[in-house]
């Protein structure tokens, strides 16, 4: 009689932790889903580190301002000349 019963309850109890909406898929999908958000989370932090060295070498070098406006926007001072080599 108790297995009957045992057997009686552990049927459905299965059916309900192998159910998609409740039981151990979306339970799977979940720890899945927070391991990509984490993966992410670690992205997101290492390229915000990178904007706050970017930030800090602006504030307080006092060439590195000047390097990005040559490099970037081809800014000379009053006669300088820009020499290009092609290969």
């Amino acid at each position: 009689m108790l297995v009957a019963c045992w057997i009686a309850f552990s049927v459905p109890m299965a059916g309900v932790c192998l159910d998609s909406a409740n039981g151990v898929r979306a339970w799977w999908a979940l720890r899945h889903e927070l391991a990509e958000a984490r993966a992410e989370l670690q992205a997101l932090e290492q390229k915000h580190q990178g904007f706050v060295a970017e930030i800090d070498a602006l504030r307080n070098d006092p060439f590195e301002i000047e390097r990005r406006a040559r490099e970037q926007l081809q800014m000379i001072f009053p006669g300088e000349r820009i020499l290009r080599c092609c290969d």
